[in-house]
């Protein structure tokens, strides 16, 4: 497992039932989640976790243009992950949508706190191609269910592809 990464997308609070953009039983994905992210750490695997992370005043918030209603604004419990997902230690976290004019719709135009970009922080463990060709790393993520997660994920996954990464969709952990 040492050539995995497990990519978790926004498993946040606002993200989940009660959340302010609540997806219809968003929570049901993290018990797979945890089982999965213990799996890859503790064979030596990558585990990120992105999230939403965004100023009180953006441009992605309906009340100042855009189409969502406040959600993830630091420091808040709609921003903190969910109480059951249990990030390894070591979980590198993926912070997205910090700008006052950033959405932040992929975990690849997020940072972590040093700064590193989402293809930086894969770089840095070791993801890569191998000098045969042969793909080296997989990286991994499973969605949640709803037609917008579904675009998330097809962003994702082109991302993934456009760095030279092979995404593979994980149904069940």
């Amino acid at each position: 497992m040492r050539n995995t990464a497990l990519i978790i997308v926004d498993v946040q609070n606002d993200f989940c039932p009660g959340g302010a953009l609540a997806v219809n039983e968003g929570d049901q994905v993290i018990p797979p989640l945890n089982r999965a992210a213990e799996t890859i750490a503790h064979q030596g695997g990558l585990v990120l976790a992105s999230r939403d992370w965004h100023p009180r005043e953006t441009k992605h918030f309906a009340e100042f243009g855009g189409n969502w209603l406040v959600h993830c604004v630091p420091n808040t419990h709609g921003a903190e992950f969910h109480p059951n997902l249990k990030l390894p230690e070591g979980t590198v976290i993926i912070s997205k949508g910090v700008g006052a004019e950033d959405d932040g719709y992929s975990a690849f135009e997020g940072r972590t706190a040093d700064g590193k970009t989402l293809d930086e922080a894969l770089k840095a463990h070791g993801v890569q191609w191998r000098d045969d060709g042969e793909q080296a790393y997989q990286v991994s993520y499973t969605p949640l269910c709803s037609e917008w997660m579904a675009e998330q994920r097809t962003r994702c996954a082109q991302s993934c592809l456009s760095l030279g990464f092979t995404p593979t969709r994980r149904a069940h952990a």
